[in-house]
């Protein structure tokens, strides 16, 4: 049980790290969005993310600002990264209110 517990720590250190993240979002993410707009003829995509796949499409938004464009929505469930800085203020706001809870408080699942 021991080693199994130090196994998943070690796995998530290195899912977690910054320089991995960083590396994700700066080329990785970037280079799969290409190949799927190349393949497929479209112009944009929906990204549907979970954990880190959240992470990686934050981190390129802001490492790449030029594939914003190529991202037509971005899905994101249980980020694993927090916005410290948002650039549009009321992002946070309305993915909530869209999500969970409308303005009008009619709940939205």
């Amino acid at each position: 049980r021991t080693n199994e517990l130090s196994r998943i720590r070690k796995i998530n250190s290195l899912l977690l790290s910054s320089s991995r993240l960083q590396e994700y979002g700066q080329y990785d993410t970037p280079a799969t969005i290409d190949y799927i707009l190349n393949m497929t003829g479209h112009k944009s995509v929906i990204s549907i993310g979970h954990s880190n796949g959240c992470g990686n499409v934050i981190t390129m938004a802001s490492i790449r600002p030029e594939y914003n464009d190529k991202v037509l929505l971005s899905i994101m469930w249980g980020q694993a990264v927090v916005l410290k800085h948002e650039v549009y203020k009321g992002f946070m706001d309305f993915s909530f209110s869209l999500f969970l809870v409308r303005q009008d408080g009619l709940i939205l699942m």
